[in-house]
């Protein structure tokens, strides 16, 4: 048994590293989350290039598209708010400030998103 423990435990740990690798990681923006994989991923989707039904979408594409789904609901929010609620503000403009390395104010981008809240197209597989 002794012997055997070893190599149960290296296994063990190799398969959580395997399937760790395919998990999550997501970002939020005034509380609106959006997560993207680790890896590249085979997906059916609306931002595949051309006419494609499924594309593989790579993890910078996949990452980038999250945060612009998560700012778009977050500006939806704003925008409800009449952006008065300064916590949503904040949330919008610390998330471009990180996105984009520039400091945009709620406003200024929510009601004009087309220069920066734009998705990218996935790839062909």
């Amino acid at each position: 048994m002794n012997k055997i423990l070893p190599s149960i435990l290296f296994i063990v740990g190799m398969a959580l590293l395997y399937f760790t690798g395919g998990s999550l990681n997501c970002v939020s923006v005034a509380g609106y989350s959006e997560c993207w994989s680790f890896s590249d991923k085979n997906m059916t989707s609306d931002l595949c290039a051309g006419n494609a039904t499924s594309c593989l979408a790579a993890v910078d594409d996949q990452r980038y598209n999250a945060h612009i789904s998560a700012l778009l609901k977050a500006c939806g929010k704003a925008s409800n708010e009449g952006y008065a609620v300064q916590g949503t503000n904040e949330a919008i403009k610390n998330a471009v400030n990180d996105m984009f390395n520039q400091t945009i104010e709620a406003r200024d981008l929510c009601e004009n998103p087309a220069g920066y809240l734009v998705y990218r197209e996935y790839g062909a597989p």
